[in-house]
């Protein structure tokens, strides 16, 4: 949270630019896809609304559910975390009568028991999630309450690779709730001490401080915000209220469509888990070839959101309007999809994606023969694995893959990355000598313990984390441990693409942004022509779009933190070159 993964150390997590937020008990962080909307301003208002805040662990979740009476008796709802961003939970298995409330949200393995005052305006209960068992009450309201706060201080942190809107909000007794409004992320607690004209204050949950100096006629805090090894410069501004600028999208679609919409469901019988996604198809045809769209990594839902951007929704769009049907769905424990995302490994994805083609293929306006995949980022890494082992695929779209290990990328997006920040040299070549020991150490064979990495992580950075104290040097360690010696870390570091590629039989488009800095097109482009000519693939063309980031955004300098600024969410020129392109060979 507010620093990625790659700016702490700890490298960021193969090509993700998900919101990198500690989430509702670390499983519920999920984006809502366009068909799970909230309801407009034209929906009815609920039946009923509850709101309570749950504390967990140094952060606080306020959460508002929605109950609405159906006509056979039973109850509908939702429940919205609006410290999430406003993310929105479906309810299942709700029980509301004089005595109790109860509900469950399937796709987190939340569930929540509580018993009714004699007025039935208060409920009084526990929220069970995974092992956690936390008091929960919810009140009856008639609108969700606004947050009471004495002060509000207001900032930017140019973090490098992003700039990060936040807001801190300073309690009568002395606590602070952060609020990062880039990241949508907030109810981050922590203390703000005095001493003269030295304001100090603490967020242990972000093992973060900022040490600064109020300027009471200014009215401005002026110092440093220090997260784990990292130091920013940071100001402070007092302020009334810290009501984020609407994004604007206008490549977002709209109904009414040309086309079918369907929601659908289907199971990866191999991993018995069920999927949720959405199928567009053009309309009055029949036997229509298809695409699947295969998403990068971090658990994304159907749409590949971020930063309000829904790309998979605006490809969809623009394919079947082509007269492709597309199917699209949410990652393993995403939106309405099964599964836990956080133990999957870029196979079982995979295998997840052979499930969707085996889906279409049983569905009677969709030719089986003509059905092709198109894969983001780590998805251009799930195509090719796919179509090694399923002859029958027309073709498939690389979007940004990779054609070298995951070793490779990470020590090449670090470097560029902070190269087109201007970091000083100095802390770029330190970031870039810790990256290289940790992944060192994760390349071991054979695979060392947990304990053992930690201890020899600690050995070779021992100069670098004498900066940390105690529980902040702990908690570093520990979670670099966890996440490079994880299936997934793993299996994407030593994975080689081009091996790969080697096998792939059918046509391959691959094209790529000229201002990619997360997969760069002179690293990767050469290991994948290379592998597709060594294994004598006779159709396939690899094209580089000028001006275009790894988002396929036309960007001025590429950085990560140009992303959510763009309006745009894909350029037509790379819109066009992959339906064309695959229009041309589902002929």
């Amino acid at each position: 949270m507010i620093l990625s993964r790659l700016y702490s150390y700890a490298a960021v997590h193969f090509f993700s630019v998900c919101v990198l937020s500690v989430c509702l008990l670390n499983t519920t962080c999920r984006s809502t896809s366009a068909q799970e909307a909230e309801p407009t301003a034209k929906t009815a208002a609920p039946a009923e609304l509850w709101f309570g805040t749950l504390d967990v662990e140094q952060r606080r979740f306020r959460f508002a559910v929605e109950l609405k009476p159906s006509d056979n008796g039973d109850w509908t709802g939702r429940l919205r975390s609006l410290d999430e961003g406003g993310a929105s939970f479906q309810l299942e298995g709700i029980s509301r009568d004089a005595e109790q409330l109860g509900f469950e949200i399937k796709s987190t393995g939340a569930k929540y028991s509580a018993k009714l005052d004699p007025s039935a305006s208060q409920a009084s209960g526990r929220w069970h999630q995974h092992s956690n068992d936390i008091e929960l009450i919810l009140e009856k309201v008639d609108s969700v309450p606004a947050l009471k706060f004495k002060t509000l201080w207001t900032g930017k942190i140019n973090a490098i690779i992003q700039n990060l809107d936040i807001a801190i909000f300073e309690l009568d007794n002395g606590e602070v709730l952060l609020d990062s409004v880039s990241q949508k992320a907030s109810g981050f607690v922590g203390r703000l001490t005095r001493d003269g004209q030295h304001v100090l204050i603490s967020l242990p949950a972000l093992d973060a401080q900022f040490n600064g100096t109020e300027d009471g006629v200014a009215q401005t805090l002026t110092g440093k915000w220090k997260q784990g090894l990292v130091s920013l410069d940071l100001v402070l501004v007092k302020s009334e209220s810290h009501q984020p600028v609407p994004l604007r999208r206008p490549q977002t679609p709209q109904p009414p469509f040309p086309y079918q919409v369907r929601e659908v469901e289907f199971r990866n019988e191999k991993a018995n888990l069920k999927f949720a996604g959405t199928l567009t198809v053009p309309r009055e045809a029949e036997r229509v070839p298809a695409v699947v769209l295969i998403s990068g990594s971090g658990p994304q839902d159907r749409d590949e959101t971020i930063a309000e951007h829904r790309p998979f929704a605006v490809l969809a769009d623009h394919l079947t309007r082509a007269g492709v049907a597309v199917l699209r769905f949410d990652d393993r424990g995403v939106g309405g999809s099964e599964g836990d995302f956080s133990e999957a490994t870029t196979l079982d994805f995979a295998s997840d994606v052979q499930a969707a083609v085996d889906f279409l293929r049983g569905q009677s306006e969709i030719d089986a023969h003509r059905i092709a995949l198109c894969g983001h980022s780590e998805g251009g890494l799930v195509a090719p694995l796919v179509a090694v082992d399923d002859p029958q695929l027309a073709c498939i779209v690389l979007m940004a893959g990779s054609g070298v290990n995951g070793a490779a990328i990470l020590a090449s997006q670090t470097r560029l990355i902070l190269e087109q920040a201007d970091t000083p040299p100095e802390l770029l070549q330190r970031q870039v000598a810790m990256q290289k020991a940790i992944i060192e150490v994760a390349m071991q064979s054979p695979l060392p313990t947990i304990e053992e990495y930690k201890s020899e992580l600690e050995k070779k950075l021992n100069a670098q984390l004498s900066e940390l104290e105690g529980t902040a040097r702990d908690q570093f360690v520990e979670g670099v441990s966890a996440q490079f010696l994880s299936p997934w870390f793993q299996f994407f570091l030593k994975h080689e693409p081009a091996e790969v590629l080697t096998r792939v039989r059918c046509p391959v488009l691959v094209i790529c942004g000229e201002k990619d800095l997360q997969v760069d097109p002179q690293l990767n482009l050469p290991a994948i022509e290379g592998a597709l000519v060594k294994g004598g693939n006779a159709d396939f063309k690899i094209q580089v779009l000028p001006s275009l980031n790894h988002l396929f955004q036309t960007s001025t300098t590429g950085a990560i933190s140009e992303y959510g600024e763009i309006e745009e969410t894909i350029a037509p020129i790379a819109l066009d070159a992959i339906t064309h392109w695959l229009v041309e060979r589902l002929k």
